[in-house]
């Protein structure tokens, strides 16, 4: 399945703010894995606290960016770890 089958997939089942978080977390996490950065465990992680949402996604509401995140994690999309106050994502 290509990438934009699956972001398909996840609009019609998650909803289209869901999709577009995971789109803009897969592209992040893209960028790290082509800067060789923040690589753990086998995967590339995004620091994000929910004081960045409205920079990262400046057309979603934060409320909404956490419930996408929510739903992501819950159907096992992203993984996420807390360190502190902050969260890290990477998509699975």
């Amino acid at each position: 399945m290509g990438r934009y089958s699956l972001e398909l997939e996840l609009a019609e089942r998650l909803g289209l703010s869901t999709a577009a978080v995971y789109d803009r977390l897969y592209d992040l996490c893209l960028e790290k894995r082509q800067e060789h950065c923040d690589c753990y465990d086998g995967c590339y992680w995004i620091r994000m606290p929910s004081k960045d949402f409205p920079r990262v996604f400046p057309y979603l509401h934060p409320s909404t960016v956490s419930k996408a995140l929510r739903k992501l994690r819950d159907e096992g999309l992203i993984r996420t770890v807390r360190h502190g106050r902050v969260c890290w994502y990477t998509i699975t």
